[in-house]
């Protein structure tokens, strides 16, 4: 089952971190997200623009609906990966 993110960024901010979160697997920029691996064993990460989120009549936050979706990966492989997006996409608060 795909795990589904609301997150606060940028297509922009997807892609430089993708590289990150992909932890040296070989992978391909396709237009709506990155690919990495074959039929039977990868990863797919989907990114969808949503509407900005208002926080006031000034402020305003990017915001993005992201899927990643998993292909043989163990349930362990996929919370170690899900961990390591996590981080990779953490922005201090405050």
């Amino acid at each position: 089952m795909p795990t589904v993110k609301d997150m606060a960024l940028t297509p922009d901010e997807f892609f430089r971190g993708a590289a990150l979160a992909m932890e040296g697997r070989e992978y391909r920029v396709e237009n709506h997200g990155v690919e990495a691996g074959s039929a039977e064993r990868g990863i797919s990460i989907s990114i969808e623009p949503l509407p900005p989120r208002r926080l006031s009549g000034l402020l305003s936050l990017p915001r993005a609906q992201v899927t990643i979706a998993f292909r043989g990966y163990s349930t362990e492989e996929e919370a170690d990966f899900l961990q390591r997006f996590d981080r990779v996409f953490q922005r201090a608060g405050g």
